[in-house]
């Protein structure tokens, strides 16, 4: 906040946007941009980033759009951004996801006897850089993180609609973006298999009917570019193993499959073979940012789910002091000192191939998911090879 102050607001448009002029990427770009696409029918442009169900809730909100906005420049924009009524229902449904999402990470804290702190550790994570940056961007990733977030905390209410509720928002989180649906393994562990299959189902349900509107060879489009791995070269918006690699020179095809698929095995095996709760939540957090298809730092909103079970425990072991610092590093908002006019070209930037200099938080997300896999590989093998306590018998 210091730094918005004094930099009038560029420090904030530089570490979401990456320069510190508004008009390079204007504020809630995918609202506005998509909502637009939606509403005329251009569907063709919407199906690499986002589902059928997705694309028409943007329809809903592009009908609030005048149609004087339907081609809109770079200029006209920011005269968007004063349309009271699309502009007032993203504000309303922001403030309802934030209030929701105080609550659920209140509660979820509060589990682990943070009596005192537990509504203040949930404010601060609500102004976390990830929570920040999916608003700023107004991507429809905000909305499935609170539908799933919902579901891990109530999964286990003693009132059966309830549960029922909690599946239902899990199906359409899972619809609206297909990562989040990875969550509904954690009812493995009372081994509730109707109700996997039952969110399974709904959410095929709400996945396919909507691809009747938007076509149905955009849906398998859709599919087919979230499982790609050869989809951009280096992003530092994307934490993946794949991407990790591609820093590095690593290009061959069959290699960046191997990693991709050896690194997701771990984390399944871990969400298996760990005990602890948090540490299946973050396990399952990982599958969803090691996907090399997520093209920026959005995805890290669901870090909060894992981080949110292991802040204010009672006792804290050295491997919960690890994982959370990391999680909390890539939750803060990491400060800009560099600014610079957008026709330059940064030399961090050029060394690294891009066209221009990403903010910190993208910079250094990818490291510390993978130094958080590093470490889940790590118990992985400790928990794989431990000697069973042998029983001792009175004689």
């Amino acid at each position: 906040a210091v730094m918005g102050i004094i930099t009038h607001g560029a420090s904030w448009s530089a570490m979401f946007r990456n320069r510190p002029e508004p008009a390079y990427l204007p504020q809630f770009f995918d609202y506005f941009s998509t909502s637009v696409k939606a509403v005329q029918g251009k569907y063709e442009e919407l199906y690499t980033g986002f589902s059928p169900p997705a694309i028409i809730v943007y329809r809903l909100f592009g009908a609030l759009i005048d149609e004087k906005f339907y081609n809109p420049t770079t200029t006209q924009y920011s005269l968007l951004l004063r349309e009271q009524v699309p502009m007032m229902v993203y504000m309303m449904i922001v403030v309802a996801c934030m209030v929701a999402g105080y609550y659920m990470m209140n509660r979820n804290i509060r589990a682990n006897n943070a009596k005192n702190y537990n509504s203040v550790f949930a404010f601060m994570l609500l102004f976390s850089f990830p929570v920040m940056y999916t608003i700023e961007l107004g991507n429809i990733l905000a909305l499935s993180f609170i539908l799933t977030m919902f579901f891990v905390c109530y999964r286990d209410s003693e009132e059966k609609w309830v549960r029922l509720v909690s599946d239902m928002c899990l199906a359409v989180a899972g619809a609206l973006n297909i990562a989040p649906l990875v969550f509904v393994f954690i009812l493995t562990e009372k081994r509730e298999v109707r109700r996997i299959l039952r969110v399974f189902g709904v959410s095929a349900a709400l996945f396919v009917l909507p691809a009747f509107v938007t076509g149905f060879h955009g849906m398998l489009d859709y599919v087919k570019e979230f499982f790609l791995i050869d989809r951009y070269g280096v992003f530092m918006g994307n934490a993946s193993a794949v991407n990790f690699l591609k820093m590095f020179g690593v290009t061959s095809l069959p290699v960046l499959w191997i990693v991709f698929i050896l690194t997701q095995a771990v984390c399944v095996a871990a969400f298996l073979l760990l005990p602890e709760r948090w540490e299946k939540a973050l396990s399952l957090t990982y599958l969803i940012m090691n996907m090399p298809s997520y093209k920026n730092a959005a995805a890290s909103i669901f870090i909060l789910i894992p981080l949110a079970m292991i802040i204010g425990r009672e006792r804290i072991k050295p491997r919960d002091m690890y994982f959370g610092a990391l999680m909390l590093f890539i939750c803060a908002p990491l400060p800009e000192l560099l600014y610079y006019q957008s026709n330059q070209i940064s030399n961090i930037g050029f060394i690294l191939g891009l066209g221009g200099m990403h903010g910190a938080n993208q910079i250094t997300f990818g490291l510390f998911v993978q130094l958080i896999f590093a470490g889940l590989l790590i118990l992985t093998f400790k928990a794989l090879f431990k000697r069973p306590k042998l029983k001792k018998y009175d004689t």
